[in-house]
């Protein structure tokens, strides 16, 4: 089961599956540990030799406009020609519910609106600016020299200074991934890893199916075809084991015998008190490891529970 890169419900998607997109975005980092490594043995090349002395040293800011300018060069193409579509298969798009996505071109987003973190169309924008920006820099820093004044003041002659900058870098990204895992942006793909803890938590998708549920009742729906028609996807993002809280370490037993796949949705079961009241079972929260089983009506007032 499952579903492919192109929203098709497929068995076998071929090598550009998520795992396969994942899979080569893992071996090109890996390329570039592995230049790293090459260049951190082999660093005293002729493009870095003093021409004053004839000895080899690490030109710094010269390294500096290098990386800048190929890094540039690689965050405009990706944006230019991989996201665009111009030269590339797009990106995941999807709608607010996970239930259209598919990977299609992207056309860059301009206005203000490219910097809504829920709109594709500023991934583009925002890499071609920014690449367009550090090939500019990049070409910049290897034309002109900084002056001796505020070479010294920043050290820019210690690798310890590049070092740290760069870890300063790293850290600046993994606060934007740590924000964009928690809220989710037009990047994340809940498709491959199910709900954000604040969609969770928030309800999102148990609302939306209460909602069309609900229309379908108002056009004169039995239960049983107004629950019919909500999408399986939507049905699975509810499901307790996509709960972002669950799994991880603290599973017990194989994944795929007994406690943790779902091959398939059977259906929505209506609880009803003796009193003939609908209940509804509480959400667990990200917060929690394991949660009982409460059962409140429609005004929110516990009526039965399974504790465990």
């Amino acid at each position: 089961g499952g579903w492919s890169i192109t929203g098709g419900t497929v068995t076998n998607p071929g090598i550009w599956s998520y795992e396969g997109v994942a899979g080569a975005h893992i071996v090109f980092s890996g390329l570039c540990f592995l230049a790293s490594i090459w260049h951190w043995v082999y660093w005293d090349l002729e493009i870095f030799c003093d021409e004053r002395t004839g000895k080899p040293s690490l030109d710094l800011p010269k390294i500096f406009g290098i990386h800048l300018f190929l890094s540039g060069a690689a965050c405009f193409g990706f944006g230019a020609f991989h996201v665009t579509g111009l030269y590339g298969p797009g990106i995941w798009v999807s709608d607010p519910y996970g239930l259209t996505g598919k990977v299609q071109p992207v056309n860059p987003s301009w206005g203000v609106e490219g910097f809504d973190p829920f709109v594709p169309g500023g991934i583009a924008s925002h890499h071609i600016a920014a690449g367009t920006l550090g090939i500019l820099a990049g070409l910049f820093h290897l034309s002109v020299r900084p002056p001796q004044r505020l070479y010294k003041g920043l050290r820019m002659g210690n690798i310890e200074t590049v070092l740290s900058s760069s870890i300063a870098a790293v850290f600046f990204a993994a606060f934007v991934v740590a924000g964009t895992m928690w809220y989710g942006s037009a990047t994340t793909p809940i498709e491959l890893f199910g709900p954000t803890r604040y969609q969770w938590d928030q309800g999102y998708f148990q609302q939306e199916i209460y909602r069309r549920v609900s229309a379908g009742l108002a056009e004169n729906q039995s239960f049983s075809e107004a629950w019919s028609k909500i999408p399986e996807k939507l049905a699975f993002y509810d499901y307790i084991g996509n709960n972002p809280a669950k799994g991880g370490l603290f599973r017990a037993g194989s994944m795929d015998n007994g406690d943790g796949i779902a091959v398939g949705w059977l259906g929505h079961p209506i609880f009803r008190d003796k009193e003939g009241r609908e209940l509804f079972v509480r959400r667990m929260p990200t917060f929690f490891e394991t949660f009982p089983v409460v059962l409140v009506d429609g005004d929110g007032i516990v009526r039965a529970d399974v504790p465990f």
